[in-house]
């Protein structure tokens, strides 16, 4: 019983194991993107997605907020006051464009790629 206990390990052990090496569900590989409109649809809802999520606070912080019609209440966050005053540093998080820059990112992808997509208009 031990021989066929250590005989079934050691098969195991060295046995192949492609089948446990699958392509992820949550994203597409970038050689299997771009391909079909089904493809389109998703990078052009991707595009929409990240500028919303860019613009969800930011649209306030980088155009009302810094505008002279906002006037500062008595509660107004230390970080809003610094943004209004134009004391911006880089620790700010109304100061980061990464969020902005991957909808850029995202857009270039798009237009680098759909011409060479399989698409019928």
């Amino acid at each position: 019983m031990k021989n066929i206990l250590l005989a079934v390990t050691a098969v195991l052990m060295f046995a192949s194991c492609n089948f446990l090496e699958l392509d992820p569900i949550s994203e597409i590989p970038a050689n299997r993107m771009w391909q079909n409109q089904r493809d389109v649809n998703a990078g052009i809802a991707e595009i929409y997605a990240s500028f919303r999520l860019a613009l969800l606070d930011n649209y306030f912080f980088w155009g009302e907020m810094r505008s002279d019609n906002f006037v500062m209440a008595q509660d107004t966050y230390a970080e809003h006051t610094k943004l209004v005053n134009n004391q911006l540093t880089r620790d700010l998080s109304c100061t980061s464009w990464a969020s902005l820059y991957k909808a850029i990112s995202n857009a270039n992808f798009a237009i680098a790629n759909i011409p060479n997509a399989n698409i019928t208009d």
